[in-house]
């Protein structure tokens, strides 16, 4: 079964300029510098398949869907147990709106990048590390190249 440590880095993310008019990349900069450091630890190769989707963007993976209960269809009682976890929301203050925001720990905004999860899980298998890039996450026309060198490592721990 083992056990894994899940931890973002973004320690070599470059703020954007951005001012009261151009808001947006100050809300990005305030969420890349809060997720550094961002860590879990999931408990199945099936916990980390949930955090790999997550961090890509999917808000629930399609095989935990479609379960039937006595209330119709949901996603399974494991997932949605998994889901609610805190580590599940980074909460930072976004200071040019001064608001606070929750977002999920992945990417930041529209992510249409696309990675071989199988062949993630396959490494990680086979190596006890991994990491996945941001520039994974996204397009090449999504993609704020400040991010270059930021990742989530996975590793197993036990």
């Amino acid at each position: 079964m083992g056990k894994y440590a899940v931890t973002i880095n973004t320690d070599s993310y470059v703020c954007q300029k951005c001012s009261k008019k151009a808001w947006e990349p100050g809300t990005m900069n305030d969420f890349m510098i809060t997720l550094n450091g961002w860590h879990t630890t999931e408990y199945s190769l099936k916990e980390v398949l949930w955090r790999i989707l997550l961090f890509q963007g999917n808000d629930f993976p399609h095989s935990e869907w479609n379960k039937k209960n006595e209330n119709g269809f949901h996603l399974s009682d494991a997932y949605t147990k998994w889901i609610k976890r805190k580590c599940n929301w980074v909460t930072y203050m976004d200071r040019l709106c001064g608001c606070e925001r929750m977002n999920r720990p992945s990417g930041y905004g529209f992510m249409q990048g696309y990675f071989n999860v199988q062949e993630v899980l396959d490494e990680l298998k086979q190596n006890g590390i991994v990491k996945i890039t941001f520039t994974s996450l996204y397009d090449l026309r999504q993609y704020y190249k400040g991010m270059n060198g930021c990742y989530m490592e996975i590793r197993r721990i036990g």
